[in-house]
C-alpha cells in the first residue's frame, strides 16, 4: 500500500479530484482514508466495503456483480425475443 505521503504527492501532481477504488476489500477505508486526507473530494467504490468518510467527500458505491447479473437477465430477454 502507498504511503499517505505518496498518495498525497499523486493527488497533487495529477490535480486528482476523483479516484476509483478497486482494491482489496481488506484496504479500501484505509486507502480511502488516505485520498480523502489527500485531497480527493470524490471517489467511485468498486469494493463492497461501506466506506465511511467525511461527508464532505461523495462516495459512489458501485456493485460490479449486480451489474452484470442485471446485463446477464437482460441479455437473457432479449434473446428470448428473436
Amino acid at each position: 500500500m502507498l504511503s499517505r505521503r505518496r498518495v498525497r504527492g499523486i493527488v497533487k501532481d495529477k490535480d486528482a479530484h476523483i479516484a476509483i477504488l478497486a482494491v482489496n476489500p481488506d484496504n479500501a477505508q484505509e486507502t480511502a482514508e488516505r485520498l480523502a486526507s489527500a485531497g480527493v473530494r470524490a471517489i467511485v467504490n468498486f469494493t463492497h466495503v461501506r466506506l465511511k468518510l467525511p461527508e464532505k467527500v461523495l462516495v459512489e458505491n458501485l456493485d460490479i456483480g449486480l451489474t452484470l447479473q442485471k446485463v446477464a437477465f437482460y441479455l437473457d430477454l432479449m434473446e428470448g425475443d428473436k
